[in-house]
């Protein structure tokens, strides 16, 4: 958090800001993090479609985060905070 929100405050966002962009940035270092973990083991083609495929799923979820953080995410308008999780 505390990278995010110098980050954060050299763009000018503010604590909402620094929350959203640390949670992008959680949810994108650890897909990379278990693909950079596939990419040292030896593995057949099978296992690197999967990790592929489980990467691009974490993804997803760190845009539909994106996407409901924070206004639909507290119950304001349509929560969908069970949605995302």
């Amino acid at each position: 958090f505390a990278g995010s929100a110098s980050i954060a405050g050299a763009l000018g966002l503010g604590t909402l800001g620094a929350r959203e962009l640390a949670g992008a940035l959680a949810g994108i270092g650890l897909a990379a993090a278990l693909v950079g973990a596939l990419a040292v083991v030896p593995a057949n083609r099978g296992a690197w479609y999967r990790g592929i495929a489980g990467t691009l799923l974490a993804l997803g979820g760190v845009g539909a985060f994106l996407f409901a953080y924070p206004g639909r995410w507290y119950g304001d308008g349509a929560d969908l905070t069970l949605s995302v999780v």
